[in-house]
């Protein structure tokens, strides 16, 4: 199954289709790399029973001091957001994007690698949940056992709880659940903002965008690859194919497939 990484989607769905080309030979072409990047993710922790914890509404700084406005967090379970580096891509067979919903929101600009190449980065597939169901979740449960019961972290429940690990759907509740405080420096003065993981409208099926990953760590780290990695070439229309199969020709001599992306069935 290849893997496809698509690449700066919000440029494509701001129309910016010409810069959107430009970043993605700039960026990933040129120096044949993909990039890592920040991600927010979440560790459920199950709410204690009998316990009703406080959540932050609000958030507002004055001079050296916070002030929080807390209010009662009645969701089943909570989620601990922890920025993780990491590149995504798409576990999809090629003949399968015409029915792949997500692809205008990612930018129809991408590569598609090899199994070789999947093989070589470890990339792992990603487990969906339902937010509805982690109470009985048998990897929570392992996880609320080792980490808050033993007071041990194991590295491995860990990896596989927060790295490959996402909610089905956007729901209401989910998104409840993921409220945090976070501090923004400017002008050298810290401002609380609480927040919530809201880049997903409700309803946003996770499950449909059949991701995979590779987990970095380090600052901004990157995947090398090189022509032999590579399956072919995703562009968005003929006049962006038209481009990358001339830089394909000048660049590398060739040996590079260029296809169109698929307009949704």
């Amino acid at each position: 199954m290849p893997l496809v990484h698509f690449a700066f989607g919000s440029l494509h769905r701001k129309k910016q289709y010409d810069e959107q080309l430009s970043m993605f030979i700039a960026n990933i072409l040129d120096p044949m790399e993909l990039r890592a990047s920040q991600c927010p993710e979440f560790i459920p922790v199950l709410q204690p029973i009998g316990v009703t914890l406080l959540r932050p509404s609000t958030a507002a700084t004055q001079a050296n001091s916070t002030t929080l406005a807390l209010v009662p967090q009645n969701v089943p379970v909570i989620m601990l957001r922890e920025d993780v580096w990491m590149i995504s891509f798409v576990n999809i067979a090629l003949n399968k994007l015409s029915n792949w919903k997500p692809i205008d929101h990612y930018g129809r600009l991408g590569l598609a690698f090899t199994d070789q190449f999947r093989e070589r980065v470890r990339a792992r597939l990603v487990n969906y949940y339902e937010y509805d169901s982690l109470n009985n979740d048998p990897l929570t449960l392992t996880h609320e056992d080792v980490t808050f019961l033993r007071r041990h972290e194991d590295p491995l429940v860990r990896e596989r709880h927060l790295y490959f690990r996402k909610p089905a759907k956007m729901t209401p509740q989910f998104r409840e659940a993921t409220i945090h405080v976070r501090i923004k420096m400017e002008n050298g003065v810290p401002h609380a903002i609480a927040s919530t993981y809201d880049r997903y409208e409700i309803g946003y099926e996770f499950s449909q965008e059949r991701e995979a990953r590779v987990v970095k760590t380090g600052e901004a780290p990157s995947e090398r690859f090189t022509v032999q990695d590579i399956l072919c070439l995703i562009a968005p229309d003929e006049e962006r194919a038209t481009a990358l199969k001339n830089y394909v020709r000048v660049r590398w001599g060739g040996g590079v497939a260029v296809r169109v992306a698929p307009s949704l069935s």
